[in-house]
């Protein structure tokens, strides 16, 4: 038969909630601004040193997504997740707004409001598309189309019977 032993707990420990205390004595409360100053220095170091730096994103032959300077452009590298090849393609010049316009051409002449006006010189309009012969489904009495050999709407099978409406 073993017998357990008390041991002697300090006045100030008992007096502490366990919940209060954290690793190494010391309370989270005191804890924290710490790290959130440490957290606030890191992001600022990482926007510091990606200030100017643009970034091309690309993709490796398995997927996986990538994120690489653009001092990079035009080279290969090794994915660093799987370790394949990718090739990062050559930067992309930005066009100006002229440029774009120029691309464009001229812009077309306003169209007339009147579409009757319209037909003068270029002659007649088309003729309008000619309609699809019609029928009518047995079983729910819709209008479908005369080719069709089963019902969009109910879904029976129509067969090749008559095609007239």
């Amino acid at each position: 038969m073993t017998a357990s032993v008390k041991v002697p707990i300090s006045a100030e420990r008992q007096s502490q909630n366990v919940g209060e205390v954290g690793r190494k004595g010391v309370k989270p409360a005191e804890r924290r601004p710490r790290c959130r100053e440490e957290a606030l220095f890191i992001l600022e170091r990482l926007s510091e040193r990606s200030a100017g730096m643009a970034f091309i994103e690309v993709y490796c032959p398995h997927g996986h997504r990538l994120k690489v300077r653009e001092e990079y452009s035009g080279r290969t590298g090794a994915c660093p997740v799987c370790g394949a090849k990718v090739k990062v393609p050559e930067k992309k010049q930005s066009l100006s707004e002229d440029e774009i316009l120029k691309l464009l051409g001229e812009a077309p002449p306003p169209r007339p409001e009147n579409p009757v006006a319209e037909s003068g010189p270029e002659g007649p309009s088309p003729p309008a598309p000619a309609r699809l012969p019609k029928k009518i489904c047995e079983k729910c009495h819709r209008e479908i189309i005369a080719a069709t050999r089963i019902c969009p709407y109910c879904h029976t099978y129509l067969g090749f019977k008559d095609l007239t409406v």
